[in-house]
C-alpha cells in the first residue's frame, strides 16, 4: 500500500491531535502501528513504555497542549515536525515537585509512516529550557 507524502502529514497531524489535544490514546492507535518505536533522550521505547512516558507528562502537566505546529517537512516515509507546547506543572515531573508554573517547550520530531500508520518517532526536546523554567538549571 503506497501512501502519499501529503497523506503521511495528515496521519502525523491526526496522531498529534489525538494525543496532545484530546489526550486520547485509543484514538491515537488509529494512527499508530502496534509495533511503534520511540527514540527519546537516548532511549528506545516500545509503545507501552512510550505511553507511560507521555502519561507521566500528562499527570504532571494535565493541561499540556500543543500551541504551535510549525511548517512540516515531508519526504518519502518521513515527516519532520517542529512544535511548541505549554502546560502548568501541577504534579511531580522527573522527580521535581509541583511548581504551579506554566512551562513552555519546543521540540522536533521525525515520524516514519508505513502502510498508513506511524511506526517510529525520533524526538528531541529542549530540556535545558524546561529545567531553567523550573529553576533547576541556571538561566
Amino acid at each position: 500500500m503506497s501512501v502519499s507524502v501529503e497523506a503521511n502529514v495528515q496521519i502525523v497531524r491526526g496522531l498529534a491531535d489525538a494525543i496532545f489535544t484530546q489526550h486520547d490514546f485509543d484514538k491515537a492507535m488509529q494512527y499508530m502501528s502496534p509495533d511503534f518505536v520511540e527514540h527519546f533522550s537516548g532511549q528506545t521505547l516500545d509503545y507501552a513504555s512510550w505511553r507511560g512516558l507521555v502519561q507521566m507528562f500528562f499527570a504532571a502537566l494535565p493541561d499540556l497542549r500543543l500551541v504551535e505546529i510549525e511548517p512540516q517537512l515531508a519526504e518519502g516515509d518521513k515527516v519532520a515536525t517542529r512544535f511548541a507546547w505549554a502546560g502548568h506543572q501541577t504534579g511531580e515531573l522527573l522527580g521535581i515537585p509541583s511548581s504551579g508554573k506554566e512551562l513552555h517547550g519546543r521540540g522536533i520530531s521525525i515520524w516514519r509512516v508505513a502502510q498508513g500508520k506511524v511506526v517510529e518517532e525520533w524526538n528531541a526536546e529542549d530540556m535545558l529550557t524546561i529545567l531553567q523554567q523550573l529553576g533547576i538549571a541556571p538561566g
